[in-house]
């Protein structure tokens, strides 16, 4: 998966944001200490050191965090993103679902044979949860008519010479219009079947 960044900003404030790479983060804490180590807040937060001598030093993330919290307790919103997935969970109005976002975002680390670009689709298709993505996502093919004659050949033993009888195009477009759904993503078309 690419890098997720998102511009979280001061609610009522958009010009105090700053880029936050989102992948290892957490939660909207681990967000706000982000914004106040970048020095979004009226006090810059200080790097972590290891010299003992520096006073403005925090010597833990734990410490960093209580600072941040100290700073600004209000909302922060996010008004934009980089990276499919991310720019999935933003909302129009601001808003961004970080709990959903890391839900998918783990995922896809578990299960490298999937692009994010599928789960973008799936999500924009119907985006239900991860256990109905696994049930009906039926895999990713270079055309709908691809997987059209890959899904036949598994059902059926098509003699020689009968295979340019079938119409692929219209079992597909007989397909769409009951259980499954083909989005295009980069690999091709994924396909989806509703369980």
């Amino acid at each position: 998966m690419d890098d997720q960044l998102i511009f979280p900003y001061i609610d009522g404030i958009p010009t105090k944001g700053c880029w936050v790479k989102i992948d290892e983060l957490t939660d909207w804490d681990d967000i706000r200490t982000a914004m106040a180590i970048d020095g979004v807040f009226d006090c810059k937060i200080p790097i972590n050191t290891d010299d003992p001598e520096d006073p403005d030093a925090y010597r833990s993330l734990e410490t960093a965090r209580k600072l941040a919290a100290e700073q600004y307790g209000g909302d922060i919103l996010v008004a934009c993103t980089d990276g499919a997935l991310a720019g999935y969970f933003l909302s129009k109005h601001d808003g961004f679902e970080l709990d959903e976002f890391k839900l998918w975002a783990e995922f896809l680390l578990r299960r490298d044979d999937i692009d994010e670009d599928v789960v973008v689709a799936y999500l924009s298709w119907t985006g239900t949860s991860v256990d109905h993505f696994e049930e009906s996502y039926s895999g990713t093919y270079k055309s709908k008519e691809d997987w059209a004659e890959g899904f036949i050949s598994k059902l059926y033993s098509i003699p020689e010479g009968l295979e340019n009888y079938i119409d692929y195009e219209k079992f597909v477009r007989d397909c769409e219009m009951s259980d499954y759904n083909f989005e295009k993503v980069s690999g091709g078309v994924a396909v989806f079947r509703d369980t």
